[in-house]
């Protein structure tokens, strides 16, 4: 499975992997929600939504994770018959 890029839904905001997240709800432990998924390394509480320091506003926490596409099969033969160098399905983006 491809590794996720991690933004904002609404602003596209990348958190920067540091502990900036606090379990309001339960316990006050700070750790950085995208670590662990969403669920509080200390008192083990799922959040579903995820809030952005940057916009402010409240998304689900899944909406974070934006997969890129793969390139279809037909893409890449075109591609690598055009270069001399293969070209596989990482290195096309935004198809």
């Amino acid at each position: 499975m491809q590794k996720a890029e991690i933004y904002c839904p609404e602003c596209k905001w990348v958190p920067p992997g540091l502990p900036l997240w606090r379990c309001l709800d339960v316990c006050g432990n700070v750790w950085d929600t995208f670590a662990t998924g969403g669920v509080c390394p200390k008192c083990h509480e799922k959040f579903e939504h995820t809030q952005c320091l940057s916009c402010w506003k409240l998304s689900p926490h899944k909406n974070w994770y934006h997969y890129p596409k793969k390139a279809p099969k037909e893409l890449l033969e075109k591609l690598n018959k055009k270069k001399s160098t293969k070209v596989n399905s990482k290195e096309v983006i935004n198809v």
